[in-house]
C-alpha cells in the first residue's frame, strides 16, 4: 500500500489561524535531555535499572516555551477575536480557561 498526501488548503488555513492567535511569540527550538533513569545495585549485588533504553537511543526531548510576557491574556483575546472575525465566527467575549482553543472543520466524509 502506498500512502499519498497532498496539500489541503483548509488544513493550512486551520494551522495558520492557530499560529495567528499567538502572533508575537518568538520561534524557538527548545530541547532538553530526558532523564535516562536510575541505575543501581540491589543489596544482593544484582544490577537494576528503571528504564530499558540503550545508550544508542536519543534522549532529546522537546517542550513548548512559556509565552513571552508581551502576550497577555488581553492581547491573546484580541488576536483570537481577529481570527474569528476573519473566518466569520462570532468573537469570543472571554478566554476559556488558559488558552483552550478548539478547531472545528468539516472532514468531507459523508
Amino acid at each position: 500500500m502506498k500512502l499519498q498526501f497532498k496539500h489541503q488548503k483548509f488544513q493550512a488555513d486551520a494551522a495558520k489561524a492557530v499560529v495567528d492567535v499567538f502572533a508575537g511569540q518568538p520561534y524557538l527550538t527548545p530541547t532538553y535531555m530526558m532523564d535516562k533513569g536510575y541505575q543501581g545495585r540491589l543489596m544482593s549485588g544484582e544490577e537494576f535499572s528503571q528504564v530499558t533504553w540503550t545508550e544508542e537511543q536519543d534522549f532529546t526531548g522537546w517542550a513548548n516555551q512559556r509565552l513571552v510576557p508581551e502576550l497577555s491574556d488581553h492581547i491573546i483575546l484580541k488576536q483570537l477575536q481577529k481570527v474569528q472575525r476573519t473566518n466569520q465566527i462570532a468573537p469570543s467575549p472571554t478566554l476559556e480557561g488558559r488558552y483552550n482553543l478548539t478547531i472545528d472543520k468539516e472532514t468531507g466524509v459523508c
